[in-house]
């Protein structure tokens, strides 16, 4: 047991020490830190993963069985006897000294009342008090609401950008529809038979402080997350799109909308294989697009933009499972609610009213196009294996923005290479081209070639470090690697633009280093749609790196940046040996 109460300690401290900003000289921290171990070495007992397998949810839900739930969890530690006693004296306790025993004897006592006495450290064996510093209950009792905060700060700790305290929201469904007032915090629903929190997005809903009482008085209220929304300020809302992506929200819903319906069906405009097999332009195949997937593509849109709506977020960062909400779910019968955007006859024709008279046949298919980009997600991601450090318990939500940016980083449809390979590859060859033709004398650079090359090569050399990650990385970061590729792609743009009209810099065939630079440039500009939007998430950062990036850099991206590094590499190699004369290998 010595070992799984060592671990027990251990994650209690660090639940205890992210929720109190006091030290471990004080007496609400230690009995909130104790309450915890105990709980978690009891559960760690039950379960076959030992405590570190032990949920916040199953830990939540035996603390909130008041004190007694902490009492019924000792008694698999101590004994039945001691775990319903109070003010044991040690002395009559065999192995009082188990750190254990020691730890509930100290949990279990109360403590000195008398008015006269001076509340000081002696007073608290020498400890810090500010919590009901006058009361002679026993630490079990005091601290155990701290110990409940505790878990659910670690379980806020764990949610994607949940709406924060203050946010108005306003009731959209049951008792409270139209009722306006302020998030106060997230709350939880259990589930009593799995002794854990029930299943389901997280948070369930919050706790809410209604701005008018209700008619029975209430002024403090649970909804849940479906049935409240944010009350967006629609300006600043569409401002915020306009400056994220220059484009207003609905735009940007249906664009991204359709980036997975193509990618669900298996087709793409810049697809020049399946357009080479005639299989894209058949009859069939244009009318199954126009007669289905537009349209359906368009009900996947509105749902998105009402889920963005919903929670007051960028359409981007809108996690994939909740348009399912509007598309035959919980708030199905919203989603054709007031407002809607405008209607674009191009390239759905019709109307919201014609597409609501064909909401049955098509809602299958949008719902389709979602929940298989959330399976495949599952399938492509959920084991990264190079992310640094220990990533969160909770699953991360998939955005659609990440999922956008993992399908530019990866093939048209499946079977193919990525989509960048051909680019990639095709600048590699010039660029090995150059540095044959270099070695073997078929190639005699002048001075602006030269010169060129040694305004590149700094950049080439240089490592990622922009922007600064925590001391305890020692490797590039993902967002490290990623920002450089468009450091890369600026400096060759800029060299470009500084010799432009010298011979030697052309983006011709006869010119292997203008030729190499171009090419390696069209490369790396192509990765701007899968890199795009990484700086600002990094900025909006809630948690650790390791989280941040198995979230936001998916599989297919790391092999782009990984291939673009490469090549730009390659160049530097080119670019070192123009200015020594010799070659770097």
């Amino acid at each position: 047991m010595t070992g799984q109460w060592g671990l027990a300690v251990t994650r209690a401290q660090q639940l205890a020490s992210a929720a109190l900003t006091v030290s471990d000289n004080n007496w609400e921290y230690t009995g909130t830190r104790d309450v915890l171990a105990i709980s978690l070495a009891a559960l760690g007992r039950q379960n076959a993963g030992g405590v570190e397998a032990v949920t916040l949810g199953s830990l939540l839900w035996h603390l909130s069985r008041l004190d007694g739930g902490v009492r019924q969890l000792a008694a698999s530690l101590v004994g039945e006897d001691l775990a319903l006693s109070t003010d044991t004296d040690p002395a009559t306790v065999d192995d009082s000294s188990d750190p254990v025993i020691a730890t509930w004897l100290w949990l279990t006592r109360t403590w000195p009342a008398d008015p006269h006495q001076p509340l000081s450290k002696e007073r608290w064996d020498g400890m810090t008090r500010g919590l009901a510093r006058g009361s002679a209950e026993p630490a079990i009792v005091v601290c155990h609401q701290l110990a409940v905060d505790a878990v659910c700060h670690a379980l806020e700790e764990e949610l994607h950008r949940p709406l924060a305290a203050g946010t108005e929201v306003q009731g959209v469904g049951g008792d409270f529809a139209g009722s306006i007032g302020t998030v106060i915090a997230p709350a939880w629903y259990f589930d009593d038979e799995r002794q854990d929190l029930s299943c389901g997005p997280l948070p369930h809903g919050y706790e809410v402080q209604l701005s008018q009482p209700s008619a029975d008085n209430t002024v403090n209220v649970i909804w849940r997350t479906a049935a409240l929304q944010v009350v967006l300020d629609e300006e600043a809302w569409e401002e915020t799109h306009r400056s994220a992506y220059g484009l207003d929200s609905w735009t940007r819903a249906e664009r991204q909308a359709w980036v997975l319906t193509q990618r669900h069906i298996g087709y793409h405009a810049d697809d020049l294989d399946l357009y080479a097999s005639g299989a894209s332009s058949t009859p069939e195949a244009v009318s199954e697009r126009d007669e289905r997937w537009l349209p359906a593509s368009r009900l996947l849109a509105l749902a998105v933009w009402r889920a963005a709506r919903h929670e007051g977020v960028l359409i981007d960062d809108v996690d994939l499972a909740r348009p399912l909400w509007w598309l035959g779910g919980a708030l199905h019968e919203r989603l054709f609610a007031d407002p809607l955007p405008a209607w674009d006859p191009a390239p759905v024709l019709g109307s919201w009213e014609e597409l609501r008279e064909r909401e049955d046949e098509l809602l299958e298919a949008a719902r389709r196009i979602a929940t298989w980009h959330q399976l495949r997600d599952l399938h492509d991601n959920h084991a990264l294996r190079d992310t640094k450090g220990v990533c969160s318990l909770q699953p991360p939500p998939l955005l659609l923005g990440d999922r956008c940016r993992d399908l530019a980083s990866g093939p048209f449809r499946d079977g193919q290479p990525p989509r960048w390979q051909p680019a990639v590859e095709y600048a590699t060859k010039a660029v090995a081209s150059a540095l044959h033709q270099l070695h073997d004398g078929e190639w005699n650079p002048q001075a602006q070639a030269r010169q060129a090359a040694a305004e590149l090569l700094p950049t080439l050399q240089a490592p990622p470090d922009l922007p600064e990650v925590p001391a305890h990385i020692s490797e590039p970061a993902w967002i490290q690697r990623a920002l450089r590729i468009g450091h890369l792609r600026a400096t060759l743009r800029t060299v470009q633009d500084h010799h432009k009209g010298e011979t030697e810099l052309d983006v011709h065939p006869a010119q292997p280093l203008g030729l190499a630079i171009g090419l390696v440039w069209n490369a790396l500009d192509d990765s701007a749609p899968a890199l795009s939007g990484l700086e600002e998430l990094w900025v909006q950062r809630q948690h650790d790196v390791a989280r941040w990036e198995r979230t936001h850099l998916p599989h297919a991206l790391r092999t782009y940046i990984r291939a673009l590094e490469e090549l730009a590499s390659t160049l530097g190699t080119l670019c070192f040996d123009l200015n020594t004369g010799h070659s770097s290998h």
